[in-house]
């Protein structure tokens, strides 16, 4: 998989600077408390607070990551996510005793509870973990669809598509050679071992990205 190029970093700039000019904008508005700048002042409706909270938490880790797990190893994966019934019930327990304490972050209630120091962990943990779980799944999770135009899936048939029904075809039996091959490779030697990260890498960067030079046409050569 090829790195970030220069329109990537073009978009995540302008990415971060507009949510730097949102919350700019924000904080010159009138904050008078913890009260107004996390809870909006108590007078943003249910569905609104619930779209937010949805769209901060689900990303690209999830429709790519989750069901790429389990096209891979089956439908286990989402039993993880079945388990979100664990959350509400943590919430009507634990929700009002943070409504008497006042608090509106975890990291201020350790502050309550135990010290600052335990609150500055908490945040730059967290801030860390987000960063290697969250900011850089979501960032390398999507790949480009008609660079690797068709998938295995176990139990299952496979997947293929294109620019055109008959270039999915056209993967569809490239993909049925390949997968022959692979098989008859293990027949001949079960403890056959996986090609080094390296070489792939080497075919993969060949026929794409800046620097491709497989197949590509030559100056001088006609089109």
């Amino acid at each position: 998989m090829q790195g970030l190029q220069t329109l990537d970093w073009i978009v995540i700039s302008l990415y971060f600077s507009v949510l730097f000019g949102i919350a700019l904008w924000v904080v010159k508005q009138k904050q008078k408390d913890t009260t107004d700048y996390f809870l909006a002042g108590r007078h943003i409706a249910w569905f609104v607070i619930g779209a937010s909270i949805f769209a901060s938490n689900i990303g690209s880790e999830h429709i790519v990551g989750l069901a790429g797990t389990a096209a891979k190893s089956g439908v286990a994966m989402g039993h993880y996510e079945l388990h979100a019934w664990c959350v509400l019930l943590l919430g009507w327990v634990f929700v009002p005793f943070y409504m008497r304490s006042k608090v509106f972050t975890m990291p201020e209630f350790l502050e309550m509870r135990y010290s600052p120091t335990a609150r500055w962990f908490l945040s730059l943990i967290s801030l860390v973990a987000y960063v290697l779980t969250k900011v850089s799944v979501t960032i390398y999770a999507g790949l480009k669809p008609l660079e690797i135009p068709a998938v295995l899936v176990a139990g299952h048939g496979p997947f293929t598509w294109g620019k055109t029904p008959s270039k999915s075809v056209e993967n569809s039996l490239i993909l049925e050679k390949v997968a022959k091959m692979a098989l008859r490779a293990l027949q001949i030697n079960p403890e056959l071992n996986r090609l080094p990260e390296y070489i792939l890498k080497k075919h993969y960067q060949r026929k794409h990205g800046p620097d491709a030079y497989y197949g590509q046409k030559k100056k001088g050569d006609k089109k």
